[in-house]
């Protein structure tokens, strides 16, 4: 039985929307003959070949489809619309709707960035160019006369239709929770939401699921992929282990990004206290440091095993400018080179890391930036080596343990100056992935 109805108004969308499934994860069967009523798959797209109909017809269409295949343990609905906004979208918007038969809202996002298409300051602009202005406005059969897909909705669908702006995804998830439940609670079944990004998709996905609102997705496939990603993480239960032992801008900035993320925790450790425990410095005995930072650790993990995908990372406080640490005074006060201290401290953050990764089960994945951290770790974790498979970005690498107590376990390295602001949290999305797979085979 379908975990995941895709309704489209044409084959080629129904099949558009289910390869993005099966990439993401979601096996899909995209159904020719109508006479089949059990495909055997996760995802099921249809075709209600309904663009060219009547509103009429095109919402029956659209209700009897949703009646034949959405079942009971179907977590996802998905009313595939063109990515030109051509068809009867309200209609069958409200077809899905009144066939599901709770009271869902239906998140309507036309963006689609693979595709050039982006929808923001209320106009569906098509690789550049707002639509009313591209080959789609003289479409012979279904020619659009505006850009707006605020207008359309508007005079298509019977229900109110309310507004997510990109200024409402610039504040955050909890915001854009708030206004998602706000917009439901004044009536809006139609939540139309501007985005220009793949974040964005996926932030208005976790967003609504923050704010335990049910809907059904409308749009051209992408956010339905995004939000049956999201759903995904619900069912799935592991944990990836991040391990960040660089302390430069670009490290910083890539930490400073992936603390966003709600499905992230990440815990500090006082880089200076560490030095003085390991030392054995003047103020070492007041210090706690890797005790206190391995119970954090510890009930980080129990606070989130098995509550989906998470991930949590382990940082040294001296990636702050704030934090920085004075070698010097060490240097002076015990001889060792700032290399030597710097190596002491990774072996500390590899020491702590390994003997968590060891002892829980749930920790499935691992990422170390920085060349030394990574040695420290897959060293403290008895690997032989490793095998490289693929890069991530470049000179952000992909592969496989070999040997020692971690011996098969993805793992991602990358140099502590290497990528953008996002870097760390492709990783985060790459090693989900990857894992996913290897559960799923």
């Amino acid at each position: 039985m379908p975990k995941i109805l895709i309704v489209a108004d044409d084959y080629t969308g129904a099949n558009d929307t289910a390869v993005l499934m099966t990439k993401s994860g979601f096996p899909a069967f995209t159904v020719l003959d109508a006479g089949d009523s059990r495909p055997n798959a996760p995802c099921v797209a249809v075709s209600t070949d309904s663009r060219a109909y009547p509103g009429e017809k095109a919402y029956k269409s659209v209700y009897e489809a949703v009646k034949r295949y959405g079942k009971e343990d179907t977590f996802l609905y998905s009313k595939r619309i063109d990515s030109t906004l051509r068809g009867n979208l309200g209609a069958e918007i409200d077809a899905m709707l009144d066939a599901v038969g709770d009271e869902r809202c239906a998140l309507i996002v036309p963006t689609f960035p693979g595709a050039g298409r982006i929808y923001k300051d209320r106009c569906l602009y098509v690789n550049g160019i707002p639509l009313d202005q591209t080959a789609a406005a003289k479409d012979p059969k279904n020619p659009i006369r505006t850009h707006s897909a605020l207008e359309l909705l508007s005079g298509q669908s019977k229900y109110p239709v309310g507004e997510i702006r990109i200024e409402d995804l610039s504040q955050g998830k909890k915001h854009l929770a708030s206004r998602l439940l706000n917009l439901k609670q004044e009536g809006c079944r139609l939540i139309l939401c501007e985005a220009q990004t793949e974040e964005d998709l996926q932030k208005i996905a976790e967003s609504a699921l923050l704010a335990k609102l049910p809907f059904i997705c409308s749009d051209p496939g992408a956010f339905s992929c995004a939000a049956a990603k999201v759903y995904q993480r619900l069912e799935k239960n592991f944990t990836v282990f991040f391990l960040v032992g660089s302390v430069n801008a670009v490290a910083a900035s890539q930490m400073q990004r992936l603390s966003q993320e709600t499905d992230t925790d990440i815990v500090y450790l006082d880089a200076a206290a560490i030095l003085e425990e390991s030392l054995g410095g003047e103020n070492g005995s007041n210090h706690n440091a890797l005790k206190e930072a391995r119970q954090a650790l510890e009930e980080k993990l129990i606070s989130i095993k098995g509550n989906g995908m998470k991930a949590i990372c382990l940082c040294t406080s001296g990636i702050f400018p704030e934090n920085k640490i004075d070698f010097s005074k060490y240097e002076k006060k015990t001889g060792l080179s700032r290399d030597e201290l710097s190596a002491l401290l990774n072996r500390q953050m590899a020491d702590l890391s390994a003997s968590l990764i060891t002892t829980h089960s749930e920790i499935k994945g691992l990422f170390a930036c920085g060349g030394d951290t990574a040695v420290a770790l897959c060293q403290r974790l008895g690997a032989h080596g490793e095998y490289p498979l693929e890069e991530v970005n470049p000179l952000a690498v992909y592969g496989r343990l070999s040997g020692g107590s971690a011996d098969g376990m993805p793992i991602i390295t990358k140099g502590g100056m290497i990528g953008d602001i996002n870097t760390l949290v492709q990783c985060k999305e790459f090693l989900y992935r990857e894992i996913l797979k290897e559960e799923t085979r």
